[in-house]
């Protein structure tokens, strides 16, 4: 069923800009999102919301997978390819800090 390879990739690419933008911060690099910036002073609660939240939005779109099955693919899909995007900016960053 490919709405699970899109939710298992938007799980994995969450996980992989959380963990660029841990290594950047190690770096000298700073959270560009003002939500998550003040988190990032306190590992345990970064960690928390960056693997809760991503859980909540899957399952929110598995759930409402059955009644709007080409919506929430479309949705899977812009957000993957957000994700994206910003797990590329993050490589960039580290780069540019030496990492």
């Amino acid at each position: 069923m490919p709405i699970v390879r899109n939710l298992q990739l938007f799980m994995a690419l969450n996980l992989l800009d959380a963990t660029l933008t841990s290594i950047a911060i190690s770096y000298g690099g700073a959270e560009l999102n003002p939500i998550i910036r003040h988190l990032t002073d306190h590992s345990w609660q970064f960690w928390t919301y960056k693997v809760v939240v991503p859980l909540v939005v899957a399952g929110t779109l598995w759930a409402l997978y059955k009644k709007y099955p080409a919506q929430i693919r479309r949705i899977t899909i812009v957000l993957c390819v957000a994700l994206v995007i910003i797990c590329i900016w993050n490589t960039v960053a580290l780069i540019t800090l030496g990492g």
